[in-house]
């Protein structure tokens, strides 16, 4: 395995910011569209980098170069909103926000080279981005 994909997704319930409340937030709908799309990215992604890293020192060749990919898909709300999907987005920001966390964590040395032991080495790289897809008119969009 050299490529993951992370496609799960909710929407959450569509309102104004102004009647989000502690409540409203924390409705199972809501909490399940947050716990979906960015908890459930960032165990999703750290899952997998742990594992390429794990399959990379078990298959691995000292001096071998491995590239990996990971893609998760956010969504045009994440880099810009809609009126009353403030949960959505803010879910789809964090995605985001972490592909390019992580992305920059990959390119540091220390992410990128595993040590097989007995002074040999190889290098992992990781490459992470999000995909930013736009409205597809299905029954999920509208929450049916």
């Amino acid at each position: 395995l050299k490529y993951a994909l992370n496609s799960a997704a909710l929407q959450g319930v569509i309102a104004p910011t102004f009647e989000i409340s502690p409540e409203f937030m924390y409705d199972t709908w809501n909490l399940n569209a947050f716990r979906v799309n960015s908890e459930g990215n960032l165990w999703s992604v750290a899952a997998e980098w742990a594992y390429f890293r794990e399959i990379a020192k078990m298959c691995g060749k000292p001096g071998e170069v491995i590239d990996t990919s990971i893609i998760s898909m956010s969504s045009l709300d994440g880099i810009r909103s809609c009126p009353g999907c403030t949960v959505y987005s803010m879910t789809k920001f964090s995605i985001n926000g972490l592909a390019s966390s992580v992305a920059l964590e990959a390119r540091k040395n220390h992410s990128r080279i595993i040590d097989l032991g007995g002074g040999r080495n190889l290098t992992l790289n990781l490459r992470v981005n999000s995909v930013l897809p736009g409205l597809v008119n299905t029954p999920f969009t509208w929450n049916q």
